[in-house]
């Protein structure tokens, strides 16, 4: 009577085998290509913590002497926008896009909705909410137009190496 080696079984991972056979990506792969992702995040977190308050301050320095800041990559920002139906107009939080070359200058802070006020070249008002996170919809996230504001921007090219 044979032995059956439970071993040799247990080491067995048809579905890698089936993937590698038809040049899919394995489990193993998979995982490995998570792990690095999340290495290469990490990294990436920790540079950006390191000059995040170098940005802050001239952020700060920029609004306090209403000087031009322009945008170098689009910044997504969730904003409030007017919209027109057929029982009236009711404001809706929407993600809006600000466009490479648009030219802010800082206006003011509106305490009650916590948003800064910014002018574009064209004198459009351009509103960007001032917490690092927010609640978009009922979902708490990072602030993409606070963060797109530090490191989308000529504030990236001014702080001191």
């Amino acid at each position: 009577m044979a032995t059956i080696n439970w071993n040799k079984i247990a080491k067995v991972n048809f579905d890698d085998d089936r993937r590698a056979k038809h040049g899919q990506t394995t489990g193993r792969q998979l995982f490995e290509k998570i792990h690095d992702d999340l290495a290469k995040a990490k990294q990436a977190h920790a540079q950006r913590a390191e000059v995040e308050p170098f940005l802050r301050k001239s952020l700060l320095d920029h609004m306090v002497n209403r000087k031009p800041i322009t945008v170098l990559v689009p910044i997504q920002t969730p904003s409030e926008v007017l919209v027109k139906s057929d029982w009236g107009a009711e404001y809706q939080e929407q993600m809006i896009t600000i466009p490479v070359g648009t030219i802010l200058t800082y206006v003011t802070l509106e305490k009650s909705l916590g948003q800064w006020i910014f002018e574009n070249q064209k004198g459009e008002e351009v509103t960007i909410y001032n917490t690092p996170t927010i609640t978009f919809g009922k979902n708490p996230m990072q602030n993409p137009g606070f963060y797109g504001l530090l490191f989308n921007t000529n504030l990236i090219n001014e702080i001191e190496e």
